[in-house]
Order: C-alpha cells, then sequence, then structure tokens
C-alpha cells in the first residue's frame, strides 16, 4: 500500500509520539532536540506537520529507532546493533569520541540537557569519587 504525504504524516505522528513517551522525555525536550519550539514539534506528533526526512533521520540515528519502524510501522522500533564484542579496551577512541560528543552537545540541546543531568546526578551519588586527596 502507497501512501501519500499527508496520510504518512498522519501515520508517522502517533510513532514520535511513541519514542518520546518510551524515552520519558516531554513535548518540549523533544521540540529542542529538533530545533523547534513546542508547538512545532506538537504538529509532528499530531500528524499535522510531516517532519522532513533530516529529522527522522535524526531521530532514528540518535535513538537507535528502526526506520522501517518509524516510516512504515513495521518490525521493532529499536534496532538491535550489539556491537561484537571485542578484545580492545575500548579507550583508543575516547579522544575523538570527547570531540564528538561535545560538538554534539552544542548542536542538540537535549543531549547537553541529558549528558549535563547524568553528570550532576552521578556527582550527587557519588561525591567520594570527587574529593581532592
Amino acid at each position: 500500500m502507497t501512501l501519500n504525504r499527508t496520510e504518512l504524516q498522519k501515520e508517522i505522528g502517533p510513532r514520535f509520539r511513541k519514542i518520546r513517551l518510551s524515552l520519558g522525555y516531554t513535548q518540549e525536550q523533544m521540540a529542542a532536540f529538533f530545533g523547534l519550539k513546542r508547538p512545532g514539534y506538537r504538529r509532528y506528533e499530531g500528524g499535522e506537520t510531516f517532519p522532513g526526512l533530516q529529522a527522522l533521520k535524526m531521530l532514528a540515528e540518535t535513538f537507535n529507532v528502526s526506520m522501517e519502524w518509524l516510516i512504515r510501522g513495521e518490525g521493532p522500533m529499536v534496532r538491535d546493533e550489539t556491537p561484537p564484542p571485542s578484545a580492545n579496551s575500548g579507550f583508543e577512541n575516547v579522544k575523538s569520541d570527547v570531540r564528538e560528543l561535545v560538538a554534539n552537545m552544542e548542536r542538540i540541546p537535549l543531549l547537553r540537557f541529558k549528558i549535563l543531568g547524568f553528570y550532576h546526578q552521578f556527582k550527587i551519588d557519588n561525591g567520594d569519587l570527587f574529593k581532592d586527596e
């Protein structure tokens, strides 16, 4: 079955809502992720506006959402991309990973919000690790 743009946006809207709820985010947080104001994001969820391919790609890549599920409603919502076991410690790419993280935190306000929230909670829970010796 082929859907036109209007039908597709009405199909995708509830999926955007399902993703947001599964992440525990507010509409304001998701709007910030897309660089929108809340009413603009609400129109995505309501099926009033088609999010566009760039928004779909960002959503799929950032939250590991299956593009097939997002567009067609088929298969699992989350992609299974478990990396293969490695003999490496994983520290070989730390500098490039940190640079990438900082660049993305500057570009994506929702990421910055989540990372800083995690960091502050970690400091509260593990304060003894941060004390100068």
